[in-house]
Formats: structure tokens, C-alpha cells, sequence
């Protein structure tokens, strides 16, 4: 592993998932990790060009969850049925960042 690499990894623990700076606990399909969730605003979205994903009379909510590679026993797959904190969610996207992965999730309401 390159220098630059392990710097990172030091870095997701120490800052970007630190519990005192961005990071929180949350249960992600029934195990506790350490992980930093978004929630971009639809006007977020819009503003990157993004389609609005709901359907009639059901409001989706879109979740962005930061999570070591490592903490995942399986790389979550497009349409894969998960759950955060309780509340089921489908998988959007799965994008694995230098050993971070960038989890989308779909939430429905209606």
C-alpha cells in the first residue's frame, strides 16, 4: 500500500469519521458502524442536473452514506433491498472511493 493510500486510511479514522467531527453510528442491515450519512435536498439535486426519482403519491427521500470498504461484509448492488436504522431502502449506486464507499440509497414515502 502506497504511503499516500495509508495516509488516508488514517485519515477516514481519525477525521471524516471521527464521532466527534462528521462521523455518527447508525445500523446499516442489522450491524452498527461508524459512517457519515447525507441527505441532499431536492433542490441539491436539481442543481446537479439529477431527475427527481419518485413516483405519483410516493415522495422518495435519497440517503448518501459514507462507509469504510471494510466494514461491509458484501458490496451492496443496484436495487438490493437494505436497511438504515430501521427503515428499508433501496440501493441506487455503490461506488467504492480509495477504500470508502459512497452508498445511495432510495427511501419511499406514501
Amino acid at each position: 500500500m502506497s504511503a499516500f493510500h495509508e495516509q488516508l486510511r488514517k485519515d477516514f479514522a481519525s477525521v471524516f469519521l471521527n464521532l466527534d467531527e462528521f462521523g455518527s453510528e447508525h445500523e446499516l442491515n442489522g450491524v452498527n458502524v461508524r459512517c457519515v450519512v447525507q441527505s441532499p435536498t431536492e433542490q441539491d439535486n436539481l442543481l446537479k442536473g439529477l431527475q427527481y426519482r419518485g413516483f405519483e403519491a410516493v415522495h422518495t427521500q435519497q440517503v448518501i452514506i459514507y462507509v469504510p470498504r471494510e466494514d461491509m461484509q458484501e458490496l451492496p448492488v443496484t436495487d438490493e433491498i437494505m436497511t438504515l436504522d430501521g427503515e428499508t431502502c433501496v440501493v441506487d449506486s455503490c461506488v467504492n472511493q480509495m477504500g470508502m464507499l459512497k452508498i445511495t440509497l432510495n427511501i419511499n414515502h406514501g
